[in-house]
Order: C-alpha cells, then structure tokens, then sequence
C-alpha cells in the first residue's frame, strides 16, 4: 500500500469514519504510527495485527522494548488506545481493554514467513463478519492461525513451510478446535464459548493463568505441550 502522505491521511479518515469493526494489518499500521489521537477518535472497534517492528513504529518505542515488555506494553497500550492489539511473534500475545492479555499457546518458528500474517487477517476478519465480537474474534483468529501452522509444520516442516501450507490446513485446524471444546480441554473451550475470563476473576488480584493442553496430533513434536490463557488486572 506505501506510506505515501496522501495514502496516510486516507487510512486514518477511514479509521475515524468508518463504524463497523475494522482489522488493520501492515502498511495499514504503519500508516497509523504516532496517530494515538486518530486510533482514540475511532469510528468503530478495531483490531491491530503488528508484527514487533509495526508495533515499534505505532508505539513510538524502541523494537527492543517492545520484545523485553511484550505483555505489560500490549497490555497498557490496548487500554490507551481503547483497541484489540495482537503482537504477532513465538508465542503472539493479544491486549484489549476489557479482558487484559491472552498468551497464544499454539504456534512455531516456521510461521516467520511472507503470507501468514494475511491469513491471520484474514481469519480474525472472517470471524467478525460472522457476528463474534473483535476481541474475541482476534484470540480465537490467532489460536487457530497457530494450530494450522502446527499442523502444517509436521506435513512439510517448518523450515520450509510457506503461507499456503499454514492456509490448507486451517479447515483441520478448526474442526480440531471444535473437537477439543467438546472433550472439555480448556485452552479450547474459551474459543468454542467465546470467552475469556475479566481481569477481577482472579482471585489474588494479579496475573492469573488457565492452563490445558495444546490440540496436537499424536505425532507432533508439540503434542500435549502445556498451552496457557493469560490474564492480567
């Protein structure tokens, strides 16, 4: 898209006049960097999917504090901007206002390739056109993404996994979520009840975390890997 100053001023008319959920993705976000004003004068809800150098250049803050104060600058920066805030990285990390931080336990290195990130767009997008919520849609959007590149990750391997490996297997991906919801595994019942637990459930008054087991194929190197639900006041 480029970052032309006209394409820019058209970006962030669109995000202050446009009502329906919006999910901005790459030059979309770069185009919104600084724009803290702009983002608070939303339209609508909005989900942003910056990878750790978009989100340096939308925070104003060095790459290397975004990935040392990943959660806490998600976290705070959500809250600031009154959006959903997902950090795409190892393990992606999703910061909205109402419900803290979610710690995506599914995932892998072969995902760092062109592509993927469209397709997490896309799935995060494809569920909110179907009525879920922004929130929610971007913390079961990015679950699945994750699980899809797992699962793609043992068909051809990571080191030569490319987007549209990760993209085939997104209808296995889901129809395993929807599986594990009805075995009763909790990293997967949040996603099939849509919903994640508020910052006052947690009964210490700090950072609380659902566990479970992350829905693998017997054969994966990830299979019963722990997976975590995080949660911060």
């Amino acid at each position: 898209m480029g970052l032309h100053p006209s394409t820019q001023a058209l970006v962030r008319d669109l995000v202050a006049r446009i009502t329906i959920p919006m999910v901005v993705d790459a030059d979309g976000i770069n185009a919104l960097a600084g724009a803290g004003e702009w983002l608070r004068r939303a339209g609508g809800p909005l989900v942003l999917t910056p990878h750790p150098g978009e989100c340096s250049r939308l925070l104003g803050v060095p790459s290397a504090q975004v990935l040392r104060d990943r959660i806490s600058l998600v976290q705070k920066s959500g809250a600031d901007l009154g959006l959903t805030l997902v950090l795409k990285m190892a393990r992606t990390l999703i910061g909205d206002p109402a419900t803290g931080v979610a710690v995506v336990p599914t995932g892998n290195p072969g995902m760092a390739t062109g592509g993927t990130g469209d397709v997490l767009t896309g799935l995060i997008a494809g569920l909110i056109a179907r009525g879920t919520a922004p929130a929610l849609a971007a913390r079961a959007g990015a679950y699945v993404h994750g699980l899809a590149g797992d699962l793609a990750a043992e068909r051809v391997g990571p080191e030569a996994m490319l987007a549209g490996d990760l993209l085939e297997c997104v209808p296995e991906a889901i129809r395993r979520v929807k599986a594990e919801s009805a075995e009763g595994n909790s990293a997967t019942w949040q996603l099939d009840h849509w919903a994640m637990p508020r910052p006052g459930d947690s009964p210490s008054g700090k950072a609380g975390v659902i566990e479970g087991t992350c829905p693998r194929s017997p054969g994966s190197p990830w299979a019963g890997a722990p997976g975590r639900s995080v949660f911060s006041p």
